[in-house]
């Protein structure tokens, strides 16, 4: 059954999924095409919660229409122009639903998975959740692509008026089971549990039985002990804080592809298998050898052509097609003889017989006539030859960015310039053959290899050198000893040393270098840096550091910056950029930073270890692959008056023995805690503005202690601040305001001082206190919260001393289990239950309390006849 949509342009053929909200339809275009339709009704649209659903759907929809990726439907027309409907249509390139064989190789399952956490990871890095990952969001593509279904943007927008609605309870993380919102790290979960219940042929268990001690199935014995199994093991870890940060996370710890051999016919005597089914009878005769070939424009082998061909009528011929399928450029070997693709059979009707082709009549044959040769095509002339200087660059088949994506290109590829219109350069890419535009400024043009020696003689002859646009290509890594002196350039992203060489691209060991509006981009894919200081003085000013990557198999890093033997740094509005790590600081060395960006790097933005130190000013960390900024070993760096924002991890994570000074940042939206203080650090954390962060606002872990001062920890998701294990800190005249569940919890053996801090507008209690938890609580001021103010249970004790508790919507103070805190000198005001309750087993010690116009008793005794007596003076709370 059909149905019109609002919109004249589309016509509903049915919900994909009818069996939840049918918010995804297959449709038919106007103009005639199969598409998708993501459809959503605005709720009360005139109304401020309707406009802001609205607002939140179309702003995913536009990141969408951003995305490209070989495994995604694209997006390809919003239409917003009502004001109680909105549509986004989609290509329609979902076959049939994703099937796994009983058995998959290693090497097709690993490419499975990279190439849907690849999808996966294009969404992310569009700020994009999907949200709905499982057995049913995975399909077959016409050509046999594997491909993931488009994100519930829809869902999203209106969950907050409708809530999520019912998910499979095998693919969501637990603490989405939990009640925390969805994450990247709830989708790279989906994405693996979905694999594993695929791979291993078993249902997962939910997640709370796993944390109850269930175990995964075992995967496919060709599966277990890879790379693979570690990765996906890694993804679906309950614990957030050991779970893989992201999608990228999971496609660097799986690796490249296994390679298996190609197993074809080598020689004349070597026996064909058997034909595949709905192959042309024309097929070589059987003892023919099978050719080389050299690769096509598209980089495939030219032997591929004919067997997609074979495939493609197999499929006509009425083959049911089951499993999946990689894609065609990463088919596994075909062993069966190859036909002619030039006298294939047009498709038959499912069901018929192929008719074999016509024995020739006899008699002599016809002398052929001659057929003239083809002119080949002219020879483009190549203007000049451009290098990549961003991670990635799209090749587009014409300027502009409307244009399809023909290709990626990576930093230090090359391409040949064939031509120029306004901002755009129409290009062929060296390696591959593949033609197309780009961003000129996305490019810089390869200096002569003449130029670039005479640049590395000054150099190590102890000379200054100026450096003109363009990329300087290192053939072998720059070592400079003991060298005074400067390079300068047109700018960090104009001016390029660059090098793949197996090592770092500059070392400088002695000396003092001075970098000035230049770039170093090492692009090699073992885990060298850009730039090496050792025992020696770096002065950066403009520049930019980036390409340095990671090996997880030997656990090596690269780094953008590597300070040790005792190096000193000075860095000014710089740059680092797509690095494991972007500075990285060992032994005593010192780095002075300010006014820079350390951003996307994949395992964090700056590194302080062993004794370094410094101070880190005016700078932003952001969106790095894990933790912003890594303190540890004795480290004291200060880090002040700095923007640390949508890390995946951590903004800050303090451990070992380090002592930082933290004031004055801005710690927010980032994956984990805005900072997280573990083993037996003890930093000084004063005046910083802790908010918006997907975990908790400040959390202490191990042994942790030091000092929390004069922060705003606001509207973080759960709590504001978590003290755990045997952490003690002291926390003192911290606003502690609306995080999304207590304001500060103590638990398991934790302890430590919170003093004149302000805690109001909690969803659970105020302060929270479980476990063997013993802290001290004096003259905090507690407000307006959700539930009860102040809650000690299980064994918790220590001292509630001086607190104001108020206006909350249960109990002022609760005691409860075997809890024993003494509260004395409290003052309990206006909370709509009662003043002080007092259940179980708890240990009743109240003295000096006072309970003015609370809704319920004062004092509230709900004791098991076996608890211990209770002790209370007579004018506490009576």
């Amino acid at each position: 059954m059909t149905q019109s949509a609002p919109f004249s342009q589309y016509q509903l053929l049915g919900p994909l999924h009818p069996e939840r909200r049918g918010h995804l339809h297959r449709a038919k275009a106007a103009w005639g095409s199969a598409t998708l339709a993501e459809l959503i009704e605005i709720p009360q649209p005139y109304s401020p919660a309707g406009q802001h659903v609205r607002r939140t759907y179309i702003r995913g929809a536009r990141s969408l229409l951003q995305v490209h990726h070989p495994q995604l439907p694209r997006a390809l027309d919003l239409a917003d122009d009502q004001e109680d409907w909105v549509l986004l249509a989609y290509e329609d390139v979902l076959s049939q639903p994703l099937a796994f064989p009983p058995s998959a190789s290693l090497k097709a399952a690993h490419q499975l998975t990279r190439q849907l956490y690849g999808a996966l990871a294009a969404l992310h890095s569009q700020a994009l959740l999907h949200t709905r990952i499982s057995e049913q969001a995975l399909w077959i593509g016409a050509q046999g692509h594997p491909l993931l279904e488009p994100p519930a943007l829809a869902e999203q927008a209106l969950n907050a008026e409708q809530g999520p609605g019912d998910r499979d309870p095998r693919f969501v993380a637990p603490e989405v089971q939990q009640g925390a919102d969805w994450s990247p790290q709830a989708d790279v979960y989906a994405l693996a549990a979905t694999l594993w219940t695929g791979f291993s042929g078993q249902s997962l268990p939910t997640a709370k039985a796993r944390q109850q001690g269930a175990g995964l199935p075992d995967l496919s014995p060709a599966l277990q002990g890879s790379r693979l199994e570690q990765a996906l093991t890694l993804a679906l870890h309950p614990d957030l804080a050991v779970r893989a940060v992201s999608a990228s996370a999971v496609l660097e710890q799986l690796g490249a592809v296994p390679q298996a051999a190609p197993a074809r016919p080598t020689s004349a005597d070597a026996q064909p298998a058997a034909a595949p089914a709905g192959a042309s009878p024309s097929a070589a005769a059987p003892g023919s050898a099978t050719p080389t070939a050299p690769p096509d424009r598209a980089g495939r082998p030219q032997w591929i052509t004919p067997v997609l061909i074979g495939l493609t009528l197999a499929i006509a011929g009425g083959l049911a097609l089951r499993g999946w399928m990689p894609a065609a450029a990463d088919a596994p070997a075909v062993t069966a003889t190859v036909p002619d693709p030039l006298q294939v059979q047009p498709p038959q009707p499912a069901g018929s017989v192929v008719p074999p082709a016509p024995a020739p009549a006899p008699g002599p044959e016809p002398a052929p006539e001659p057929t003239p040769e083809p002119a080949p095509p002219p020879e483009r002339p190549v203007l000049r030859t451009d290098v990549v200087v961003r991670p990635e660059v799209n090749v587009r088949t014409e300027p502009g960015g409307s244009g399809t994506v023909v290709t990626t290109v990576k930093q230090g590829e090359q391409l040949e310039v064939l031509g120029e219109q306004g901002e755009w350069s129409e290009v062929r890419v060296a390696q591959g053959g593949a033609e197309g535009w780009v961003k000129t400024e996305l490019t810089l043009p390869l200096r002569s290899r003449a130029e670039t020696q005479e640049v590395i003689a000054d150099l190590q002859a102890g000379a200054s050198v100026e450096l003109g646009r363009g990329v300087y290509w290192l053939e072998q890594p720059l070592e400079l000893t003991n060298y005074f002196g400067a390079i300068r350039g047109r700018g960090a992203r104009e001016s390029v040393l660059m090098s793949r060489a197996a090592r770092d691209t500059v070392t400088l060991v002695g000396g003092d270098l001075r970098l000035d509006q230049v770039g170093i981009a090492h692009i090699g894919a073992t885990p060298a840096h850009a730039l090496h200081v050792s025992g020696a003085q770096v002065q950066l000013s403009q520049a930019r550091l980036s390409g340095a990557v990671r090996d997880r198999a030997l656990e090596e890093y690269g780094y953008g910056l590597w300070l040790n033997g005792g190096s000193s740094a000075t860095i000014d509005r710089s740059s680092f950029e797509a690095n494991a790590y972007g500075l990285y600081l060992e032994d005593t060395a010192q780095a002075y930073i300010t006014a820079s960006d350390f951003s996307s790097n994949r395992e964090g933005g700056i590194y302080w270890g062993d004794q370094s130190g410094g101070e880190l000013s005016q700078s932003s960390v952001g969106r790095n692959g894990a933790h912003g900024i890594h303190v540890s070993g004795t480290a004291q760096p200060n880090i002040a008056g700095n923007e640390i924002f949508s890390n995946q991890g951590r903004g800050i994570t303090v451990y070992g023995d380090a002592a930082p000074r933290i004031s004055g940042n801005l710690l927010s939206k980032n994956g984990l805690q805005g900072a997280g203080v573990q083993d037996r650090a003890t930093p000084e954390i004063q005046g910083n503005r802790i908010r918006n962060n997907v975990q908790s606002g400040l959390a202490y872990f191990d042994d942790a202690g030091g000092v929390a001062a004069q922060n705003e920890v606001t509207e973080n998701r759960k709590v504001g601040i978590s003290v755990t294990e045997s952490a003690a800190p002291t926390l003192s005249e911290n606003q502690i305001l609306r995080n999304g569940e207590s304001g500060l919890v103590y638990s398991d053996g934790a302890g430590g001082e919170a003093a004149l801090n302000l805690i109001k507008g909690h969803a659970n209690p105020g302060i929270a206190a479980w476990g063997t938890a013993r802290p001290t609580l004096r003259d905090n001021t507690v407000l307006g919260g959700q539930q009860s103010g102040i809650v000690f249970a299980d064994r918790a004790s220590g001292l509630i001393e001086g607190n104001l508790i108020q206006n909350q919507a249960l109990y002022g103070v609760i005691v409860t289990d075997e809890a024993a805190p003494e509260v004395t000198g409290n003052t309990l005001s206006g909370n709509l239950k009662g003043g002080l309750l007092f259940k179980r087993q708890a240990t009743v010690n109240a003295y000096g309390n006072v309970c003015e116009n609370n809704g319920g008793q004062g004092l509230g005794l709900e004791l098991d006849p076996t608890a211990p007596p209770p002790s209370v003076d007579e004018a506490s709370c009576s």
